[in-house]
C-alpha cells in the first residue's frame, strides 16, 4: 500500500476515535444524567415530590404538588460539624422567613429518627423538620452534601443553592434575598 493511502486511511481512522471518544462521552454523560447520578444540583433544576415522616411522626408531602409560596429546605445530618456550625444562622433564616410570612422554611434530616428528634429539642429549632433518613428525597434531588440549603420556587425548580457551612452574613443576605425573589 501506498505512503500516501496509509496517511490518509492512519488519519480517518484517528478522527473516527476521536468521534468515537466524543459520542462515548456524551452517551455516558446522558447515562448519569438518567440515573440520576450527576454530582451535584444546579439552579433550575426540578426537584422531586415525595412523602415520609415529619419529626413528629406524621406523614408529609415535600415539597407540596403545588406550592403555593416557595420552599426553603435545609438537609443537614444531625452528626455533621458543618451543620452544628449553621444553626444560628438557619434559625435567624427561619425566623426572618416565618416573620415575613411568605415563604415555608423545612429542615429535612438525614438522621436516625431518635437523633432528629433529640437534635431538634437540643437546638431549639422551630420550623418543621422531616426525616430522610434514607436519603431518598435527598438523592432523588442530587442532594449528596450535608449541609445544603434549597430554595425552591412555586414551578418546583431550585432558584438558589448553597452547600456547605452557613456562618456570614453575606450568606444569611443572600439566602434571604433568594427566598424572596422566589416569590
Amino acid at each position: 500500500m501506498p505512503p500516501r493511502i496509509q496517511s490518509v486511511l492512519l488519519l480517518v481512522l484517528a478522527l473516527a476515535v476521536l468521534v468515537l471518544a466524543s459520542q462515548n462521552r456524551s452517551l455516558r454523560d446522558a447515562w448519569l444524567e438518567s440515573e440520576g447520578k450527576r454530582a451535584a444540583p444546579e439552579v433550575g433544576d426540578r426537584v422531586v415530590n415525595a412523602s415520609w415522616p415529619a419529626a413528629s411522626g406524621q406523614p408529609v408531602t415535600f415539597p407540596p404538588l403545588e406550592p403555593a409560596r416557595p420552599q426553603v429546605a435545609y438537609v443537614f445530618n444531625s452528626a455533621c460539624p458543618y451543620c452544628l456550625q449553621s444553626i444560628p444562622a438557619i434559625r435567624t433564616i427561619a425566623s426572618t422567613l416565618a416573620g415575613e410570612g411568605a415563604v415555608d422554611f423545612v429542615g429535612v434530616s438525614l438522621s436516625h429518627p431518635a437523633e432528629t428528634q433529640a437534635h431538634v429539642a437540643q437546638h431549639q429549632l422551630s420550623f418543621p423538620v422531616l426525616i430522610n433518613e434514607r436519603t431518598f428525597w435527598a438523592e432523588a434531588s442530587r442532594i449528596r452534601s450535608v449541609p445544603t440549603l434549597v430554595v425552591i420556587g412555586t414551578d418546583l425548580k431550585i432558584a438558589y443553592l448553597h452547600q456547605g457551612a452557613i456562618t456570614d452574613e453575606a450568606t444569611i443576605a443572600a439566602v434571604l434575598t433568594a427566598a424572596r425573589a422566589a416569590r
